[in-house]
């Protein structure tokens, strides 16, 4: 990852065009390593977009101090039928971030692992996000799509990604009590 910091800092120095704002992005792989360099290099970064990601790899996300990261726009997009990279394993992560940053956010859409499956509307909220046209203020890690501290929708944690990687039962606890807070 630092090796690939160093190719998009040197790439961005070299263009005549000033930034207010840079963020990075990518798509399984890519999303995995968007994530890896922004969590080593937060400082650059305005924020981050991972799309199908899997913060899990090589066990990076030990490593991270979330609390440092209380002031960039974190979001992490996935789909329902992936079967590379279930969604809980970047729903966790926003669960960790979220403690800590207001403005990180989970959105979940139709579709399996590929990068088509996203939608106008998909985009459309995400740039609603990053224009600043929605913005939340709560730190508390409601397990759905949060926007303007209002939950559009909540997302399940499926019990059979617990059982099948030993992943997540904390989180899945949690998601069964808001799921029923939330019906209400």
């Amino acid at each position: 990852p630092q090796e690939s910091f160093k190719v998009i800092k040197d790439y961005i120095k070299s263009i005549s065009k000033q930034y207010k704002e840079i963020y990075i992005s990518g798509f399984s792989d890519g999303g995995t390593g968007s994530y890896k360099i922004f969590y080593t290099n937060p400082e650059y970064f305005s924020g981050l977009i991972v799309f199908n990601g899997y913060p899990q790899h090589l066990n990076f996300y030990k490593k991270i101090d979330y609390s440092s990261i209380d002031n960039r726009k974190i979001i992490f997009f996935s789909t329902l039928k992936d079967k590379n990279i279930p969604y809980e394993f970047l729903l966790t992560e926003y669960c960790v971030q979220k403690k800590v940053n207001a403005n990180t956010y989970f959105y979940l859409t139709n579709g399996n692992h590929s990068f088509e499956n996203y939608k106008e509307q998909d985009f459309n909220e995400l740039f609603l996000i990053l224009t600043n046209q929605v913005n939340n203020n709560k730190t508390e890690p409601i397990q759905g799509f949060v926007k303007n501290d209002q939950v559009i929708k909540m997302y399940p944690f499926r019990k059979k990604i617990v059982k099948k990687y030993n992943f997540g039962k904390e989180v899945y606890k949690e998601n069964i009590k808001q799921q029923k807070k939330f019906k209400e």
